[in-house]
Order: C-alpha cells, then structure tokens, then sequence
C-alpha cells in the first residue's frame, strides 16, 4: 500500500478516510496505508 506522507488528497469531512499513521485525509481506502473512516457528529 502506499501512503500519501501527511499530503492529504481532501478535506475531512465524515465519510472519508485519515491515515492513522501520518494524518493523510482521502476519498478512497486504498490511498493511505491505515486507514480509519471519519464519522459524522450526532445531531439531536
């Protein structure tokens, strides 16, 4: 896998996926090489 070295591909937003190795922020799960998906805060 390869991993973008903290240069993110978008902004976050829920919905999208952040390195959790270098912070990166991608549309797609194959671009950063740990993935974790960005959740939506809860609205009441």
């Amino acid at each position: 896998m390869r991993c973008l070295n903290r240069k993110s591909e978008d902004k976050p937003k829920p919905g999208r996926f952040r390195c959790t190795k270098c912070g990166a922020v991608s549309k797609k799960k194959e671009h950063v090489c740990k993935p974790k998906k960005i959740r939506g805060e809860k609205s009441s």
